[in-house]
């Protein structure tokens, strides 16, 4: 068992930046969390950059949005084997994301809106005791950690050329930060403790149209191609000097984001009640298969290639994401929010690590709306449930044990109106 733990230097202990639905926050905006993430033929908000720029004509002239969200994950891991029984030891301020929104619709007697979001659509992490895992390293008990997060600034712009068909686009410029350390075990000895560090920039964008047959039906679709994003950065293991080899090394590697599919309706039989409906595919096979990453330093990439550490195999799978959710207006000023989704996990048993902790998730979310002079303050609360898994066949590229997390999810924002 030990010398298949994680078999060689850097087995996939991580594919950072391919976000799974283990670090996606799934969408922006507090008014669609609240509902769900059932929005994509809603979108009349700040949100529409990401949901479906589409819905940008149909802002209610300006809005300026700030929004905090907090992200609170809980993994357990467990290998009776190795008397192994733990949870990850994250805390509510571990992963604090700030958003800002601007948006303006109803431009050109309603045919046009433009908007600019800069927000975290993904990130999230995990920090596990050393203590616990030391049975998996020989005794080390060094911190096991990830942290990634992405930061994306979406210009848009929509036109409606009929009133019943609006259409629209958004660019995206995206900024990539990822930090990991774990201790690294090679057959029975404990080879060292790597760190990484790394960061890059890339460039994607979405494109939507929302569809208002009747004033009570509304259906929304949208499309975002495959992205690549190059992130560069330095990869450390001190003990490599007892092997007369550098101890870090510049390295580069592409990360590849899947291209989507999201679509929806939306019904408003009242004038205060809105359901929405939708779903979202992502076509991971395509994006994920495996990622190679480039040593600056001769050695390094001799060394990181002759025992595959260069590579990390993903193998994800296509996953479909399902999303309901609804709006009902108690009061002029007060409005109540709730919604459920499915998030399955795109990873295979062959490739899961528990630095990369994602299953099944169930999610469901509740959230307010308070409406006072030309503010809207409002306030979700998500709860992601996964179902446990059970790995039992240990493989070169994946920790076997009974595995699950559960997130907590926690966002304020408000909005004005001038």
């Amino acid at each position: 068992m030990r010398e298949k733990t994680l078999l060689v230097v850097l087995t996939l202990a991580l594919a950072a930046g391919a976000w799974g639905n283990g670090l996606s926050l799934n969408g922006v905006g507090t008014r669609a969390h609240a509902m769900g993430n059932a929005y994509y033929a809603i979108t009349d908000d700040y949100s529409a950059t990401y949901w479906n720029p589409g819905g940008l004509t149909d802002v209610d002239g300006i809005e300026i949005n700030g929004t905090a969200m907090i992200v609170n994950p809980r993994a357990t891991y467990k290998l009776n084997a190795f008397d192994i029984d733990t949870k990850s030891i994250n805390g509510f301020t571990e992963y604090l994301y700030p958003n800002a929104s601007f948006a303006w619709g109803g431009l050109m007697g309603g045919k046009f809106g433009l908007g600019v979001g800069g927000y975290v659509p993904a990130g999230m992490g995990v920090i596990w005791s050393g203590n616990d895992l030391a049975p998996l390293v020989q005794g080390d008990t060094s911190i096991w950690s990830t942290k990634i997060g992405m930061f994306e600034i979406a210009p848009g712009a929509a036109f409606a050329p009929h009133p019943m068909i609006s259409i629209g686009g958004a660019f995206y410029i995206d900024y990539v930060k990822t930090e990991m350390k774990f201790p690294v075990p090679m057959g029975q000895q404990l080879l060292g403790h790597f760190s990484e560090e790394a960061s890059g920039i890339g460039f994607g964008g979405v494109v939507g149209a929302k569809i208002k047959p009747h004033p009570m039906f509304h259906a929304g679709f949208s499309f975002k191609p495959k992205r690549t994003i190059t992130t560069d950065g330095t990869a450390t293991i001190p003990e490599l000097s007892q092997m007369g080899m550098p101890t870090s090394s510049g390295f580069s590697r592409d990360i590849r984001w899947p291209m989507e599919m999201m679509f929806g309706a939306a019904v408003m039989p009242t004038n205060k009640l809105t359901v929405g409906a939708g779903g979202r595919y992502l076509f991971w096979e395509d994006a994920c298969d495996r990622f190679v990453a480039t040593y600056d330093d001769a050695n390094w990439q001799f060394f990181m290639d002759n025992t595959g550490s260069d590579e990390w195999v993903l193998n994800w799978k296509n996953t479909v994401q399902f999303n309901v959710g609804a709006e009902y207006k108690v009061h002029p000023m007060f409005d109540v929010r709730g919604g459920y989704y499915r998030d399955p996990s795109p990873t295979p048993d062959s490739t899961y690590n528990i630095l990369l902790p994602g299953c099944d998730w169930n999610a469901v979310t509740f959230g307010t709306g308070f409406h006072v002079y030309k503010f809207d303050f409002d306030w979700v609360f998500e709860y992601m449930m996964g179902k446990e898994r059970h790995i039992t066949t240990q493989g070169p590229h994946n920790i076997m044990g009974d595995h699950n997390v559960n997130l907590i999810f926690l966002e304020f924002s408000g909005t004005y109106h001038p």
